[in-house]
């Protein structure tokens, strides 16, 4: 059962109020985003930008074994709905909401004045398929037991490093000026290519990451595929738009997980999660 604030009770009773929802976005870099669907700002409480975006979703459900809850949002962008300048739909192909969690919240006012009395929490879940087109964009909202479905044994011996390259267990700090380092991207650079002006050598940086602080694509995040030195370097996925000369980018060191990257270009065998010398299954015996 869901507790609600006396004010809440009293307003409920009195069968006078106006419904609104609220949609609670954090992003994996921490930023929050809050929007409503109230079509006015006046008296519109708990910091929710009104009026920029529609939203429809489908009905929520609550279950009490451990099946993951889902619900598809779907959101309709007004032209001057944007992210740091940017338009929020290219927002959403650069990437901005892969991974972030989302509250959908309902809100209860006064009509006269528009003042919150209470909410309810609708529903809590993480970001996960997203579809864009050139209207709107629709979200699938999973319930947080999808953390649960996770591969069994966790660990698995192979000769391969199991870690993820910078996360937990790793090791190696991401903001250290030996791994990270900044370009700025130079002319004739396109969705598959990247050139870097000044151009640099190929210190490692396949396999990396890169993540874009400056331009439309600011804050696109992606894998290096191939780096090419005194060039570029090319992304896993094309990027949504053409970076503009002069975008800064922030690269980092790339990692093959094998046990020689990990200990001539990390110095980090300490953390080595891979079992080179297993014998192959011809030799097993």
């Amino acid at each position: 059962m869901k507790q609600i604030p006396d004010q809440l009770q009293s307003l409920l009773q009195s069968g006078h109020f106006l419904m609104a929802e609220g949609y609670y976005f954090t992003l994996i870099d921490g930023t929050t985003l809050r929007y409503g669907t109230i079509d006015i700002n006046a008296g519109w409480s708990h910091g929710y930008c009104s009026g920029k975006i529609l939203f429809r979703r489908t009905s929520c459900s609550w279950k009490n074994d451990l099946s993951v809850d889902s619900m598809e949002v779907t959101l309709i962008p007004t032209d001057n709905a944007t992210i740091n300048g940017v338009p929020f739909l290219e927002c959403v192909k650069n990437g901005t909401f892969d991974g972030a969690t989302c509250t959908v919240e309902r809100f209860f006012m006064k009509p006269d004045n528009l003042y919150v009395m209470g909410g309810i929490i609708l529903f809590v879940g993480r970001v996960g398929e997203i579809e864009a087109n050139r209207t709107q964009a629709i979200f699938t909202i999973n319930s947080q037991l999808e953390l649960l479905n996770v591969d069994f044994p966790l660990n698995v011996f192979e000769s391969s490093c199991g870690r993820t390259l910078y996360g937990v267990g790793c090791g190696i700090d991401p903001d250290s000026e030996l791994v990270k380092r900044t370009v700025t991207v130079g002319n004739g650079s396109t969705k598959m290519m990247i050139n870097l002006n000044p151009a640099i050598g190929d210190f490692g940086y396949t396999n990396g990451m890169f993540q874009f602080t400056s331009g439309r694509l600011n804050g696109t995040r992606g894998t290096i595929k191939q780096f090419f030195a005194q060039q570029g370097f090319k992304p896993l996925l094309p990027l949504v738009a053409a970076p503009d000369s002069g975008d800064t980018i922030d690269i980092w060191l790339g990692c093959d997980k094998t046990l020689n990257t990990c200990h001539y270009r990390f110095a980090n065998t300490h953390c080595f999660r891979g079992f080179p010398f297993i014998p192959t299954a011809e030799y097993a015996f």
